[in-house]
């Protein structure tokens, strides 16, 4: 009989959960379950998730604020510099047009001065040339004497005296055509 009884249990329901008689009990489970999940869910993991939530939004929130007024730094520093080199770049643009005209005027006084120098130079140069002219032109007899006993003994291949006396009438002659 012990397995007529078996049986007949097994015949007498189904499933255990559709079973009307334990639905109380599953009711009561479901409830404490479930209030106790949502008691967990509602009033520890949301206000955690949602602080965490709200420091990210916060963090967020100062990083772009940071960020904005870095930004703010970054383009005043930007204006002073290019301010700056603006200053600076006319400052040595007129400093260089000031050494170009210094050095311009200084260059002009020393070239002013050179040909000067070389004025004067040439003034003393060409008096001395002159007198030196004169003075060839004076000793020119002289010079044409010597150059032609050179010519006449070098033509003749003869170390002949030539006389001054023959020199002479050629002066006289010279003179006379000078004076006309």
């Amino acid at each position: 009989m012990p397995l007529n009884s078996v049986y007949g249990a097994d015949q007498k329901g189904g499933m255990p959960q559709l079973d009307p008689t334990s639905f109380n009990s599953q009711i009561f489970w479901l409830v404490i379950i479930f209030s106790f999940l949502f008691i967990l869910i509602n009033y520890i993991f949301l206000p955690k998730i949602s602080g965490i939530k709200r420091n990210r939004e916060d963090l967020i929130n100062y990083n772009l604020n940071v960020a904005k007024e870095n930004n703010i730094k970054i383009e005043k520093v930007n204006k002073e510099i290019t301010r700056l080199l603006e200053e600076s770049r006319a400052q040595s643009e007129m400093m260089i047009k000031e050494c170009q005209d210094k050095n311009s005027k200084f260059f002009n006084e020393e070239v002013q001065k050179v040909v000067k120098e070389l004025h004067q130079k040439e003034k003393v140069l060409l008096s001395n040339l002159q007198i030196m002219e004169d003075q060839v032109k004076k000793d020119i007899i002289k010079y044409s004497k010597d150059l032609v006993v050179e010519i006449y003994k070098q033509i003749l291949s003869k170390n002949t005296d030539i006389k001054s006396s023959d020199f002479k009438q050629i002066e006289i002659k010279n003179d006379r055509k000078s004076f006309s």
